[in-house]
């Protein structure tokens, strides 16, 4: 049983890692505010 918890958390913790990581590409084009704070920061 333990095996079956321990994998389903390891599945959630990829695709939270994959969202994430799709997040961070696409949200900027969804966002004009995060190429602000980008140069903001950048400077």
């Amino acid at each position: 049983m333990g095996a079956i918890i321990r994998r389903t958390i390891n599945v959630v913790k990829t695709i939270f890692w994959g969202l994430s990581l799709l997040l961070i590409e696409f949200l900027p084009d969804f966002f004009p505010l995060f190429h602000y704070t980008d140069q903001a920061y950048s400077v």
